[in-house]
């Protein structure tokens, strides 16, 4: 019967345990979420937020929620308003997004 350490013993032990990395699967899920018609733009921010960070794309985050909240938008009017800004950060695209819903919240 071999003796194995501590150390050798709890490295296989978790090599075994801790699942393999799904960072394509995470991705792919980030990639199909689809914004409901009642759903809120601040919703569906907190939804890619969520969904983003088991993704791991590091310094690109941003860039990914950006063209994922710009890709989601049904309506042409702040699509417009996304498109035509140069260099366009998530942060821009949030809050045009946000006050679009909040000027169509007080006319309904």
């Amino acid at each position: 019967m071999a003796k194995l350490t501590f150390q050798i013993l709890k490295q296989l032990l978790l090599a075994h345990v801790i699942p393999v990395d799904f960072q394509a699967i995470e991705r792919a899920k980030f990639n199909l979420l689809l914004r409901a018609e009642s759903m809120s733009c601040r919703d569906f921010i907190l939804l890619l937020k969520k969904q983003a960070s088991k993704g791991n794309y590091g310094n690109r985050l941003e860039e990914q929620l950006c063209d994922r909240l710009i890709a989601d938008i049904t309506n042409t009017t702040p699509v417009r308003k996304l498109l035509e800004k140069k260099d366009l950060t998530f942060s821009d695209a949030r809050r045009i997004c946000e006050q679009h819903d909040d000027l169509t919240a007080e006319i309904w």
